[in-house]
């Protein structure tokens, strides 16, 4: 954006002031620019990739790939955690029907996050529960791509559209704007 392309050149300024090579320091003021409107899913985008779970064939780390998707996207959507939170979940980070994403395993690793969520997720987290792991999803982070690949291919067979790259994120936009519409406030949290 231009804003970005200034605060680089506003960086090489203040430091050739610094250095003494320029006697004006910057001076450029912040360009105005709107709000971007996040993309999000509508209830029947949602809908359609619930329907489409079942289509997806093979398996990821041992659990069938049409589970392992429905529970991460189930997790993603009710709770609007970030991919790489959601695969790295415990099964004892789990406690009824509340989630609690620990803080080494969020973006800036500083608190952790408890969440409440809805019957269904916890019914599909069940489908992939086994007595023996003690992570919900069993993959190491070298084939975190594997899901991005998974859910590529579930926006393909469900027919929704999307911007390139961006299916998981999508679920964090999707559960802000429903929030948002429903009366809450999605940057308390």
């Amino acid at each position: 954006t231009a804003n970005k392309e200034r605060s680089h050149l506003l960086a090489l300024w203040r430091f050739a002031n610094v250095i003494g090579k320029i006697r004006i320091g910057p001076i450029v003021q912040r360009i105005r620019q709107p709000s971007k409107i996040p993309k999000a899913l509508s209830v029947a985008d949602v809908r359609q990739l619930r329907l489409a779970f079942d289509s997806l064939q093979g398996d990821t780390a041992g659990l069938p790939n049409s589970d392992f998707l429905r529970a991460c996207f189930s997790i993603q959507f009710s709770t609007a955690a970030r991919i790489g939170a959601v695969l790295q979940l415990r099964f004892d980070d789990i406690d009824g029907d509340v989630i609690c994403f620990r803080a080494e395993t969020r973006k800036g690793r500083r608190k952790p996050i408890i969440k409440a969520v809805p019957q269904f997720v916890l019914d599909d987290i069940a489908k992939i529960r086994t007595p023996t792991r003690t992570r919900l999803f069993p993959l190491r982070s070298s084939n975190y791509t594997k899901v991005f690949l998974l859910y590529d291919r579930l926006f393909q067979r469900a027919g929704v559209s999307r911007p390139k790259g961006r299916s998981s994120h999508l679920l964090r936009s999707t559960h802000a704007t429903m929030l948002y519409l429903a009366g809450g406030d999605p940057t308390s949290s």
